[in-house]
């Protein structure tokens, strides 16, 4: 049977010719935010840092929505139509959103989300082209969308704060990454990161998460009791299984992992 996922459009399958090392960073965009790229048993992500410069081993995050996209649909749009209007902060730079996504809220076309291409730049609305058609109409009096900028673009150093640790993890920083530079985040297979003390003091304790406590390390994922289920929930997001169980460690130090963001 062919596959059919040459037949879809603007079907990505990882990218082919890879023109940025994995051990590389640049000050330009060589590859599209959030692209994929597989390397043997490791997964990457094409990402951008934010502000402030990472250092290798970081776990990085996404950050909390800076370039949002809220309200009407300001422009009536027809099914199979490509480019939307739509409102966004006050002032809007040319591709803020591209790569990001958006879902409808309500109205017309509720549930259906978009992937942006890129859009124009405007003040407090833009004009937004899509990967794909719209499925349903838009009008102007009840459509309303919601969404937000590539969450690859300014990743951050993983923190205890709240707005950290309500971001999603992306993976770790395989390498020092100059403030504003894209880089490939690796999200997948074995890889270096942080870890709190005691982390392998024992042969069960392999399922890592986030920590609460110390900023930019992982911790083991304890189970939380809830009066629902006897499954229980973790209390932070699971991110990686450690490989190297048995072995002691020390708070602080960078220890192999097996990422599990991205299979």
């Amino acid at each position: 049977m062919a596959d059919q996922r040459t037949s879809v459009r603007n079907a990505q399958h990882g990218a082919k010719v890879v023109a940025q090392d994995i051990m590389e960073q640049s000050e330009e965009a060589k590859h599209r935010l959030g692209e994929r790229l597989v390397i043997g048993d490791r997964i990457f992500r094409y990402c951008r840092s934010t502000a402030t410069a990472l250092v290798a081993g970081d776990i990085v995050t996404s950050i909390t929505a800076a370039n949002t996209i809220y309200g009407l649909a300001l422009a009536a749009a027809a099914i199979g139509d490509t480019s939307v209007t739509l409102s966004g902060p006050a002032t809007i730079s040319t591709n803020m959103f591209a790569e990001g996504f958006f879902t409808v809220v309500s109205g017309s076309g509720a549930g259906n989300t978009y992937k942006i291409k890129s859009n124009a730049a405007g003040s407090g609305t833009t004009v937004a082209k899509l990967y794909e058609p719209l499925v349903t109409t838009f009008n102007t009096t009840n459509t309303l969308a919601k969404g937000r900028d590539s969450i690859y673009n300014g990743v951050q150093t993983a923190s205890t704060a709240t707005a950290s640790m309500a971001a999603g993890t992306i993976g770790v920083a395989p390498i020092a990454v100059t403030a504003s530079y894209y880089f490939w985040a690796q999200t997948y297979g074995p890889a270096g990161a942080k870890v709190v003390a005691g982390v392998g003091d024992a042969a069960t304790e392999v399922h890592l998460a986030r920590s609460t406590v110390t900023d930019n390390t992982l911790m083991i994922a304890a189970l939380v009791s809830s009066t629902s289920t006897s499954v229980g929930t973790i209390d932070s997001e699971l991110v990686a299984t450690y490989i190297m169980a048995g072995r002691t460690t020390v708070g602080g130090t960078y220890e192999l992992v097996k990422l599990t963001l991205d299979a």
